[in-house]
């Protein structure tokens, strides 16, 4: 149950404030249709560029391969900034007619016309100030026009027919009207305002670069560039998009081609120069190799020392040959030592005739010593055998000096020829490095040669081939809506925006105006208790009676009144309720055929008197003053049930009646006489006659109006019963809205039942007081 108070009580600001945020929300919707109606529609147009891909486009083929010399794998990212880049957008201008923009003036906005302009400027500027300022133009008539410009503060003014010549020191116009446009639209209508403004390059592409104009890659993986731009007329952004694409395509290829061409003429200098410089190397080169009569370097040494070696062998033989045939020689001069004993195992005598000599030799030396056994020394045998003996003995030895003569003459040949063998490599280094240079020289320029012949190739076919392998793939066509304002989106956020302000402006009001909203509220912040509460009712309204009855049987039972009681009612501030409670709880009392007294105590402000539509002369205060009695006083409503006391005019010092001794008398004598005094006061904040008044009832209801009563004026019924003691205070909220469900309210069947409940009360306890 108190989370459905909760709700309801959150839910009562948003009921309450609902017109408020209608309201707020129509204003939203309102003002953003006419935002959306007097903004200048925006067009966009888009193009796609194919960018060439080097590892998987048509380049890559074996045909094409070669025809870009300067290619770059990733250029995704560079090609999106040459396409937003000054130089091409400088380019794109130059080939179209945005040099001059003209507008329609009207009330509300300025819109541009581009082609559908009625006239046409032609200008020459002097003054470069002059560009990008706007030209005020009136077209007075058919004929005759007045143009007006401001330039260094000084205003040129002037009055012309289409076709003249308009000369200062700034600029020079001719002015001429659109006969095309005019002719083809019979319906323009040429009278009217307008403005031109002529664009400066920089400026234009500044505005470009940092305005409308989009170029991003679709993919970074796929090698494909959007361009779009938009532009409030829809034949100028696609005009400048389809431009910009075609220019980037071309200046693609004049960049390849012209490129190439330079590459074409530096290589042509280049092997001019490199010509001359490889015939140069080859002169000296072979110029060298005939000098020095080589033919092979690397061959001929390779020769000669493989020869050198063969001979220092043969040396090396020679010189053991003649070493050994030394020792033999000496062995033979030698007289001690029998030559017959020398052992044949030299290289000097292992040929067939020195073998045989020492065979025969050995022989014969067989044959001496068998002949000694039969014969002497001296016997003519063994004396021949000696002489063939010596004359081997002889020849050997002849042939050992003759052999040692050979050996030595051959191992000084051999010498001679290894040293003049060794000639040839005194100096070698030298050549052989001066050689190396002069072929590594001459090999330089021949590559050299080679590479620059091969890329003049290259760069030729690449000159000669004005291909692109970017492609348009998707052309910019005029668009028929605009992209921006978006009607619906707009209309949308603003009224959602509406509603959240008018929401918050709701909220924020209630909770920052201090100005309680429920009973709980009231709670809090009191310690005074809540006898009951009235609704918030239109004018006239057919429920107030029951409602209040249902109310006056709530006090009875809550808070025991019984007759001849008194009920002051008071509040905080004026604009409580505090009159219009006192009347109807009146009437609610005499609907119960009580006798009510109805008391106007607020000299202050006094207002009963109207409520009741009564005079106001006699009154209380004459009363109090004894200038007349209390019954002269009386006044009859509600078809006799009430008795009204107004007032009265003598209220030149209400405090003075308010304390006065009689007062008290006279409330005594009217609670004797009435079952019922009802009396009305002023506020507490305003006097303090209500607190005098308090001491003297029986019943004080202190009135709090809910939306209305700030939240510490509630406290006001707290410390005026702390402060004087008090304990007849209770609070009566008005002005309860009706979904509000505060503790206490009878609404629907509960009146009803609520009534029937009292009337029964009532009819038992007049049985009882007559009866029993």
């Amino acid at each position: 149950m108190n989370s459905l108070q909760d709700l309801k009580r959150l839910i009562l600001p948003f009921l309450k404030g609902l017109p408020i945020i209608l309201a707020i929300f129509a204003i939203s919707l309102a003002i953003a249709y006419r935002s959306v109606l007097y903004t200048n529609p925006m067009y966009e147009s888009t193009a796609k560029i194919k960018l060439d891909d080097v590892s998987h486009g048509i380049s890559s083929s074996s045909l094409y391969e070669d025809f870009d010399v300067f290619t770059n794998t990733n250029k995704i990212a560079a090609e999106v900034e040459i396409l937003k880049s000054k130089l091409l957008i400088e380019k794109t201008l130059e080939k179209l007619d945005f040099d001059v923009t003209y507008f329609r003036v009207g009330k509300i906005r300025t819109r541009e016309l581009y082609r559908e302009s009625p006239f046409i400027v032609e200008y020459k500027i002097r003054d470069d100030r002059v560009f990008d300022k706007r030209f005020d133009l009136k077209i007075e008539s058919d004929s005759t026009f007045s143009l007006f410009f401001t330039l260094k503060g000084k205003p040129f003014d002037t009055q012309a027919s289409f076709g003249d010549t308009l000369s200062n020191e700034a600029y020079e116009l001719i002015i001429r009207k659109n006969d095309q446009l005019l002719t083809s639209r019979s319906s323009t209508d040429l009278l009217d305002r307008y403005q031109f403004c002529i664009n400066s390059m920089h400026r234009s592409v500044e505005q470009l670069i940092g305005g409308n104009l989009d170029v991003t890659s679709v993919d970074e993986d796929v090698a494909v560039v959007r361009v779009s731009y938009k532009c409030e007329v829809p034949e100028k952004s696609s005009r400048f998009v389809n431009v910009l694409s075609q220019t980037y395509v071309e200046d693609y290829v004049e960049n390849r081609t012209g490129a190439a061409r330079k590459t074409v003429r530096f290589i042509d200098n280049r092997l001019d120069i490199i010509a001359k410089e490889l015939s140069n190397s080859e002169m000296k080169l072979e110029t060298y190799r005939l000098d020095n009569n080589i033919i092979n370097t690397r061959q001929e040494t390779e020769t000669d020392l493989r020869k050198i070696a063969q001979m220092k062998i043969q040396l090396a033989n020679l010189e053991m040959n003649e070493a050994a045939i030394d020792s033999l020689y000496e062995y033979t001069k030698d007289p001690k030592k029998d030559f017959l004993d020398i052992a044949p195992n030299f290289e000097a005598f292992n040929d067939l005739l020195s073998t045989e000599l020492i065979k025969k030799m050995k022989q014969y030396q067989s044959e001496k010593k068998d002949l000694l056994i039969k014969y002497t020394a001296e016997d003519e045998k063994v004396m021949v055998i000696d002489r063939k003996i010596m004359d081997i003995e002889k020849y050997i030895r002849e042939s050992i000096a003759n052999t040692k003569k050979n050996i030595t003459v051959k191992r000084k040949e051999i010498q001679s020829s290894i040293e003049e063998a060794e000639k040839i490599f005194v100096g070698l280094p030298t050549k052989e490095k001066q050689m190396v240079i002069l072929e590594r020289n001459f090999q330089l320029n021949q590559k050299i040669f080679n590479f620059l012949t091969e890329k003049r190739t290259e760069a030729s076919i690449a000159e000669a081939a004005t291909i692109s392998f970017h492609r348009i793939i998707q052309k910019a066509y005029t668009p028929t809506h605009p992209v921006s304002p978006k009607k619906t989106l707009t209309m949308i956020v603003a009224g959602f925006l509406g509603l959240i302000i008018g929401i918050s402006f709701v909220y924020i009001r209630v909770f920052i105006g201090g100005k309680f909203q429920s009973r709980d509220e009231i709670e809090k912040i009191a310690s005074t208790p809540v006898a009951g509460i009235i609704k918030k009712y239109k004018k006239n309204h057919p429920e107030v009676d029951q409602d209040f009855q249902a109310l006056v049987m709530n006090l009875k039972i809550l808070d025991d009144i019984s007759k001849h009681d008194s009920i002051l009612i008071t509040s905080s501030i004026a604009g409580e309720g505090k009159t219009f409670t006192v009347r109807n709880l009146a009437r609610a009392y005499g609907s119960i055929d009580w006798k009510v007294a109805v008391v106007d105590l607020n000299f202050r402000n006094p207002q009963l008197h109207k409520e009741f539509g009564l005079a106001d002369l006699p009154g209380i205060s004459e009363v109090i003053e004894g200038k007349c009695d209390i019954e002269e006083t009386y006044q009859s409503a509600e078809e006799g049930h009430l008795t009204i006391i107004p007032a009265g005019n003598n209220l030149d010092q209400p405090m003075k009646l308010i304390n006065h001794p009689e007062l008290e008398k006279i409330l005594k004598k009217l609670k004797m006489e009435f079952d019922l005094v009802i009396i009305d006061s002023p506020a507490t904040t305003i006097t303090p006659d209500a607190i005098r008044l308090m001491s003297l009832c029986n019943h004080v209801y202190y009135i709090v109006k809910a939306n209305y009563t700030k939240s510490h004026f509630i406290l006001n019924a707290d410390m005026i019963a702390k402060e004087y003691g008090l304990d007849n205070i209770k609070l009566l909220v008005n002005n309860v809205h009706q979904a509000t469900n505060f503790n206490g309210v009878y609404t629907g069947s509960q009146f009803k039942y609520g009534l029937q409940s009292m009337n029964l009360l009532l009819k038992a306890k007049h049985y009882i007081k007559n009866y029993l």
